[in-house]
């Protein structure tokens, strides 16, 4: 009929081709771009980024897009407040390199493509630039605080995601965040650099939707970095740095480990030097890989204790592979159930 014929021709499909909306990058570490503040606005409609060139942060499993809706570089004191998130194809919000004082908090980010919360660094020691043992040069996202955000339906395109992910970065707060659905680990580490990390006062559920063998929380540490030991970026009196690590925290947290998750804290690879206390921890999996457990720690990891948590409805609770004298796994004083 005529007015078929009119209401098609009038109608328009439009796709946007913007994988960033907002791009603060500042010179270099010495002149960073400040005190930025993003507070109570929508951003929407960005495109995806899946086929555009990818790094591999360390020595963890993913492959990363070094880009988002909002992307800052050698930046200090960025404040996002209060903004929502929504349809966005590719990453939601990711701090590069450089980054002292970041601060995320009470935002909404529903419906993301990939990873909502990304903080990935750079070192140095090794012939490709940017990447190496050597994280000296204090060019990495360090004490930020990701704090009270809703964030939901994330990974609707890449599966290899989370709602927060760090490689080449640390002392960093990531507390009282909701956070649901999605295909893999609601918060993945990458790596152990530095630690000294708290991811506290967490309610995580609905993660390993689309994926086994990992947790609501997975970590991995398989190579050995050289920092500065100040999250300041300054080198001690000798600027020899140090390999040890702070202890990473994980406590009072609420973590549903349910679909296909293996166990609520997956340790894997190496990671070592984590406190994981006061938390209660509930299992509701079904096809999972091999069995339920509230702590798996293996393939060298080491220095791992998990206690005083409510370890609800597991087959064992803890899984580890041996250790030399001195590095145990410590499971004690939890209950379970």
């Amino acid at each position: 009929s005529s007015s078929s014929s009119s209401s098609s021709s009038s109608s328009a499909v439009v796709a946007t081709q913007t994988p960033i909306l907002i791009n603060a990058t500042g010179t270099s570490k010495s002149k960073p771009v400040r005190n930025v503040s993003m507070l109570g606005i929508t951003f929407r409609d960005t495109a995806p980024h899946f086929m555009m060139p990818h790094g591999t942060p360390s020595g963890g499993d993913w492959a990363v897009s070094r880009m988002a809706a909002l992307f800052f570089e050698n930046t200090e004191n960025v404040v996002l407040e209060g903004n929502l998130l929504t349809s966005i194809d590719g990453n939601g919000v990711f701090f590069s390199g450089y980054t002292r004082g970041a601060v995320v908090s009470k935002n909404e980010m529903v419906s993301i493509g990939e990873t909502a919360i990304l903080q990935w660094g750079f070192t140095s020691g090794s012939p490709v630039p940017g990447m190496g043992y050597d994280a000296r040069n204090g060019l990495q996202p360090r004490g930020t605080r990701v704090v009270q955000n809703l964030v939901h339906e994330v990974g609707l395109w890449t599966k290899q995601n989370s709602f927060y992910f760090q490689a080449q970065s640390f002392g960093n707060v990531i507390e009282g965040n909701i956070a649901f659905n999605g295909p893999r680990a609601g918060i993945n580490f990458n790596d152990g650099l530095g630690g000294g990390n708290a991811v506290t006062k967490n309610v995580i559920f609905n993660f390993c939707r689309e994926s086994s063998d990992h947790g609501p929380f997975n970590s991995w540490d398989r190579q050995v970095y050289v920092y500065d030991g100040d999250e300041d970026g300054e080198d001690g009196a000798d600027g020899a740095g140090t390999v040890m690590k702070r202890n990473d925290t994980i406590s009072f947290n609420w973590i549903l480990a349910n679909y296909h998750s293996s166990m609520a804290i997956d340790n894997d690879d190496g990671s070592c030097y984590y406190d994981t206390h006061d938390n209660v921890l509930i299992n509701a999996a079904f096809g999972t890989a091999f069995g339920g457990y509230s702590l798996k720690s293996d393939f060298g990891g080491h220095s791992n204790y998990h206690h005083d948590n409510l370890d609800l409805f597991y087959s064992s609770g803890y899984q580890n592979s041996g250790q030399i004298d001195g590095h145990a796994i410590g499971y004690y004083d939890n209950y379970l159930y």
